[in-house]
């Protein structure tokens, strides 16, 4: 058993029908799989399969998402962990060496927080070469894009001091980022322009075309994707969700807009603005920003 990393799957009850494709797919292209801690952090569910040996700790109805990752991170000992959600099927070979090529570089550099392993295109530098290096800073992008929750490498230690207990999954994205700049961790991309560093963890999770879970509901690409595997799953207990694929390939008809005759706005519609200006949801998510940034 290799004690340095942990694989992580962060998901919820409500996404249990994920879990048995998840991990079957994990096994089939990653069997290497098995020589680490693999935990799945839930609510209240457990998860129990014959061909893995999975962790399950449930942290409890009625906490926040933040809170709840927080709590599951302080019971683990690995310095790495492998964060991952139950959607992000895995659809090839994992190569088990280039992976274990970046657990040994974070162990080696202490200042490496986050490493991205997912595949994307190849990165140009501005003067339109290709970059060389193994490992990209995510230094070009804005601080608030910076550490999405796509499969990627962390310092485990460092997850938990970015971590905020009353932030959502999407307010982490957009403020771990901003925090991150005033630590000393450095982030990171795999280079997959480079030979020596191929694609890790190949999933494709768009929203459009894609394989996965968007607004509560599954993709429909994913029935046919795990038709091919011969995993059976019941698509009734979530649903399809064949709005945005069909936005996709059928845009919208785009509507004229109707131009109101400009004229002076009365006291009424001021003293309404004002209102909802300093109404208690405009508080609240000022409250929570700043809550954030500290």
């Amino acid at each position: 058993m290799n004690t340095n990393v942990t694989i992580l799957v962060n998901s919820c009850d409500k996404y249990e029908t994920a879990w048995e494709p998840f991990f079957r797919l994990l096994r089939l292209h990653w069997p290497e799989c098995e020589n680490y801690r693999i935990v799945l952090n839930t609510e209240t569910k457990v998860y129990n399969c014959d061909f893995l040996n999975i962790e399950t700790i449930c942290g409890g109805e009625n906490i926040t998402w933040s809170k709840r990752l927080k709590n599951v991170l302080n019971r683990l000992d690995s310095e790495i962990v492998l964060f991952l959600m139950e959607d992000f099927f895995l659809k090839s070979q994992l190569d088990n060496e280039a992976f274990l090529g970046i657990v040994d570089y974070m162990l080696w550099n202490k200042d490496v927080g986050y490493v991205s392993v997912k595949y994307k295109e190849k990165r140009v530098c501005k003067d339109g070469t290709l970059p060389k290096e193994k490992y990209i800073l995510r230094d070009d992008l804005p601080v608030n894009l910076r550490i999405p929750l796509i499969a990627s490498m962390w310092n485990r230690r460092w997850l938990i001091k970015l971590i905020r207990t009353h932030e959502t999954p999407w307010e982490f994205e957009h403020y771990a980022g901003i925090r991150a700049k005033k630590s000393r961790y450095k982030v990171f991309d795999i280079n997959n322009n480079v030979g020596y560093c191929p694609s890790i963890y190949d999933y494709d999770i768009d929203w459009q075309y894609g394989i996965g879970i968007t607004h509560g509901q599954w993709l429909p690409k994913n029935k046919e994707f795990f038709a091919q595997y011969g995993i059976k799953v019941d698509f009734d207990v979530l649903g399809i969700n064949y709005q945005l694929y069909e936005e996709a390939v059928i845009p919208p008809v785009k509507q004229e807009k109707i131009m109101n005759v400009s004229r002076e706005p009365d006291l009424k519609e001021y003293l309404y603005k004002i209102k909802k200006m300093i109404s208690k949801g405009k508080i609240i998510t000022t409250v929570r920003k700043i809550r954030s940034l500290i």
